[in-house]
């Protein structure tokens, strides 16, 4: 069965058709097989996830260039449901580590979002472009970040700062 794929050209990656399905499946070489969303140029970004790696990557946006907003939700299964500025929620099974890179803007917004106990150990590195970010992590257990639970932030900008709230 043939599916559009993504092909790689250096550092960028092209798509092989103009997609009527926000579904994809990308080959990347032999035997290499990525399930993704992509979702339209009004939000931009794209989703793609590789083994346990889910990579949102909202760094070729075209809609609201001062914000991004992205929203992770992790049952503590591994089951991921990822949104970002408004656009469709797309889900990832068995999940292990997550990547968010943003585009340059003015402010990032992020929430991670863990709906239940944790019971595969999660990793999420944060790439944060934005001037004025908030991650906001909503954790449970009065606001203590359970073991298996490891969020790292870098905010690239070098006059960008980053304030990380933890709920419960």
């Amino acid at each position: 069965m043939n599916h559009p794929y993504v092909e790689a050209l250096e550092e960028r990656r092209l798509f092989s058709e103009v997609l009527s399905s926000p579904a994809l499946v990308f080959r990347t070489g032999p035997g290499s097989v990525q399930f993704g969303s992509l979702i339209s140029p009004r939000t931009g970004g794209i989703a793609e996830q590789t083994g346990s790696l889910l990579t949102v990557d909202l760094r070729n946006k075209v809609g609201q260039p001062g914000l991004d907003t992205a929203t992770v939700v992790d049952d503590g299964k591994g089951d991921i449901q990822v949104s970002w500025d408004g656009g469709p929620v797309h889900s990832f099974s068995g999940v292990t580590q997550i990547v968010i890179s943003s585009a340059p803007t003015q402010t990032d917004q992020i929430t991670l979002q863990l709906n239940g106990p944790l019971t595969t150990p999660l990793s999420v590195q944060l790439n944060l472009s934005g001037i004025n970010n908030t991650v906001t992590e909503e954790v449970g257990d009065n606001g203590t970040p359970p073991a298996g639970l490891d969020v790292s932030i870098d905010t690239l900008r070098n006059n960008g700062t980053t304030v990380v709230d933890v709920t419960p």
